[in-house]
């Protein structure tokens, strides 16, 4: 679930920004001067904004005693939600999985891995932004990247600085969600780690659930019905049942790695 085609043009401008960058890693102080200016002046002309994300944990608890649960499998995947309260979809029209309740409609809108794949022209230059983007947690990258800010920009002291700062932006732009405009906070639903964007009042949230298991991320959107509240937004999350699945099917074709500059793949496609 994107939210619009300004997402291209700010990488596009911030694109101009990591390849002056990439020069000032080689070049002396007045290079990397001239570089920052140039990536400041890049962001100031952007479309782009930076919604920030809040600075506190919302953690969920975990629902437990819920009878029986409708299950569905998805690219490897098992998700399930209370019987009681879900049912499956069965209309034509919804691709891949919705799990169908009185307050809310959830789908399961993909199962990715984040990781950088960065296009040739692309790749970072300096050894310490490569290492970083080799080696970091998928999930703190993504806690990296949805925490910056122009303004990370403007602090850099070093090229080495400059160029992640900017890399961040970048990814932060291309995998930025709908709703974060709205609200954007990570959350932490039993021993599960994610992102929620949006709030009980926009028309959609979207949850980005980590798997530690496999370093992807299932991205589960949710539309609330007239009447829904964050009690059962949260009662949703908190009951919602992630499982690596034995032996299942993806219900579409699976691309492995994430494209970058532009949107990743997903299952999907």
């Amino acid at each position: 679930m994107k939210s619009g085609s300004w997402r291209f043009k700010a990488l596009a401008l911030v694109f101009g920004g990591v390849a002056i960058a990439a020069a000032a890693s080689l070049g002396p102080k007045l290079a990397f001067s001239y570089s920052k200016q140039q990536a400041l002046k890049d962001l100031e002309a952007s479309p782009a904004s930076c919604p920030r994300l809040a600075p506190d944990v919302c953690r969920i608890p975990v629902a437990d005693g819920h009878g029986e649960m409708c299950v569905a499998n998805f690219c490897g995947w098992s998700f399930s939600l209370p019987k009681a309260d879900y049912k499956l979809s069965t209309d034509a029209l919804d691709p891949g999985i919705v799990f169908v309740g009185k307050k809310l409609s959830v789908k399961v809108d993909g199962v990715r891995d984040r990781r950088p794949d960065f296009k040739s022209g692309f790749v970072p230059s300096n050894p310490s932004v490569k290492k970083y983007f080799r080696e970091v947690e998928p999930y703190g990258m993504l806690v990296d990247a949805f925490g910056s800010t122009p303004a990370d920009v403007e602090r850099a002291q070093t090229p080495a600085e400059l160029q992640k700062s900017l890399y961040l932006l970048m990814l932060r732009a291309a995998l930025q969600t709908h709703g974060a405009e709205d609200l954007w906070q990570r959350i932490e639903i039993g021993s599960r780690r994610g992102f929620l964007s949006g709030n009980e009042t926009s028309p959609v949230l979207v949850a980005t659930i980590y798997l530690e298991q496999t370093k992807e991320f299932a991205e589960v959107v949710i539309t609330p019905k007239p009447g829904a509240t964050w009690e059962d937004i949260f009662a949703c999350l908190g009951a919602l049942d992630i499982q690596k699945a034995a032996e299942s099917e993806c219900l579409w074709p699976v691309s492995s790695g994430s494209s970058f500059p532009g949107l990743p793949p997903r299952c999907p496609r």
